[in-house]
């Protein structure tokens, strides 16, 4: 109750950065636009189609259905995702193959999948990434996306509060989340992991795994790109002076870029206090400091 007391930390600026088209805008034109994955289309609230700033078919005269089966068609795999959705809910990876349209693997014939993804309101359709060569022997399946938080100090400068990678399951299917069953493992300031955390759903406790529960795989190993992760999130709270508290969910690719997948305002703390209460660490000054304040 008090954690969710001191909020909005961000006050009235969380808006832009929950709504995922807002924050693609917003980095429009900045040199955080190459680490935003290609926004190609908008299925509005109304169910309207329109073109995003990285449609492929900008000339024609006419936006709707077509064209995102028809760039599908071209690229292959496209992601649609809730405009403002967090855990991974509502996610969909969308694929084309020998003349059949997938949505998380169930085909469809081109009429039935316009149909289906016609039926969705508020949701983005963008570019499908894949995880980094290092990183698809814990999970293939999934981005196996890296959470870091950051808190900006007295000082005026961000400081990293606490960074953890998820890996994809079988429970999980295409999203990695801890709570739907995927593996969380802490990553230390020198981007290394060893060891995870696993969901029991039939106590609902957590376990401590040393291997992935699929494929066997030692939980250990160094984030790539870590140095530019860090560049980015720093880069980040320079441009946005407005923002003191972000949850950045970044996926490291198998183009070896450094993408981000969306920015959390309300990071729940569950996940963060696997290893013990947020307070009692060094990174607990961050929130010491804004509880006194209440």
């Amino acid at each position: 109750p008090i954690y969710y007391a001191m909020h909005p930390i961000n006050e009235q600026y969380s808006h832009w950065i929950v709504d995922k088209l807002t924050l693609k805008y917003l980095c429009a034109g900045t040199k955080l636009d190459q680490y935003i994955p290609k926004y190609y289309f908008q299925i509005d609230s109304k169910g309207h189609v329109l073109a995003l700033s990285d449609a492929l078919q900008q000339e024609a005269d006419r936006i709707d259905v077509c064209a995102i089966s028809e760039l599908l068609s071209k690229i292959g795999e496209l992601a649609f995702k809730r405009t403002a959705g967090s855990l991974g809910e509502g996610f969909y990876k969308a694929t084309y193959q020998n003349g059949k349209y997938y949505l998380n693997s169930k085909a469809y014939t081109r009429d039935k999948f316009e149909e289906e993804i016609l039926s969705l309101r508020d949701y983005l359709v963008t570019e499908y990434l894949h995880p980094h060569k290092d990183m698809i022997p814990f999970s293939a399946d999934t981005v196996n996306t890296i959470r870091y938080l950051i808190g900006r100090g007295a000082d005026g400068g961000m400081q990293l509060i606490k960074s953890y990678i998820r890996f994809g399951t079988e429970k999980s299917g295409f999203v990695e989340n801890y709570a739907a069953g995927g593996v969380l493992c802490f990553i230390s300031e020198m981007g290394k992991f060893e060891s995870g955390n696993l969901l029991d759903m039939k106590v609902m406790k957590n376990q401590i795994v040393s291997t992935h529960p699929d494929t066997g795989i030692e939980l250990k190993g160094q984030i790539p790109l870590w140095q530019e992760i860090q560049y980015v999130a720093d880069l980040f709270g320079r441009f946005f002076p407005q923002m003191d508290y972000l949850g950045l969910d970044f996926v490291v690719t198998d183009k070896n870029d450094v993408k981000i997948l969306e920015i959390n305002s309300l990071t729940s703390l569950d996940a963060i206090q696997l290893q013990g209460s947020i307070l009692k660490s060094a990174q607990g000054d961050f929130f010491r400091s804004r509880l006194r304040d209440k």
